[in-house]
């Protein structure tokens, strides 16, 4: 086994600053809020037409001069991003073409925050295996690519109500006991649960000692469950 090292590092940020201030002026929010809150003062934003590759060849052309080496010398190439220039080819091959690095191969790894870590982790294993010498592992994203702070973009996903009434069937349960408000709010994903719970303890339907499940699934495939005892 080859041991593997992090040799470089490098970054790279678009020029353009977007301060609190600035969001203030259209939206309703206040520097204060947003500091005392995340404590974020500004960020950065790329200008129309900017890639995610275009972020990752600025900072993978630094990383290469830190580090000595040409562009020709990297084996392979890793980018973690959930913005990629386009659904194929990869970001990856399209950061390869830019920087100049003829002899490499890439792919993306789609891991949102955690992306970067995993494909970190991908890298130490390929040179750990003997596979590369040379691993170019970048993390880039352009979230203003997705975002539209003028517009709430609400477009609710329309589930089924008889998915509900099949568990509530299987398990034996009363129909009374069961929260279902999906003719009013449709499947609002990750509010679901809450909006259900919050509208039974107005209600009255939820009191101290009573055993509430919870449960869901969602895209991925994702689910998950909790049996808790009420104390409210």
């Amino acid at each position: 086994m080859y041991n593997a090292k992090i040799t470089a590092t490098a970054h790279y940020v678009p020029k353009k600053v977007v301060t609190n201030e600035d969001l203030e002026k259209f939206l309703d929010t206040s520097d204060e809020w947003i500091r005392t809150r995340t404590g974020i003062r500004q960020r950065h934003m790329v200008e129309k037409g900017v890639a995610t590759s275009d972020l990752a060849a600025e900072a993978s052309r630094r990383l290469l001069e830190r580090r000595g080496i040409s562009a020709s010398e990297i084996d392979c190439i890793i980018v973690a991003t959930v913005t990629p220039d386009m659904f194929f080819p990869s970001t990856a091959c399209i950061l390869q073409e830019k920087i100049g690095a003829r002899n490499a191969w890439g792919f993306d790894l789609s891991g949102a925050c955690t992306g970067f870590v995993y494909a970190l982790a991908a890298a130490v294993q390929f040179v750990h295996s003997g596979a590369h010498r040379k691993v170019l592992v970048a993390g880039a994203d352009v979230m203003t690519s997705i975002l539209n702070p003028q517009v709430v973009l609400y477009v609710p996903h329309q589930a089924n109500s008889r998915i509900v009434d099949a568990a509530v069937e299987r398990m034996g349960l009363d129909k009374s006991k069961v929260v279902l408000n999906i003719d009013r709010y449709a499947n609002t994903t990750a509010a679901t649960i809450p909006i259900g719970l919050s509208e039974a303890c107005e209600r009255d339907r939820v009191r101290r000692g009573d055993l509430v499940l919870m449960a869901s699934f969602g895209a991925g495939f994702t689910w998950g469950s909790l049996l808790l005892r009420w104390a409210a």
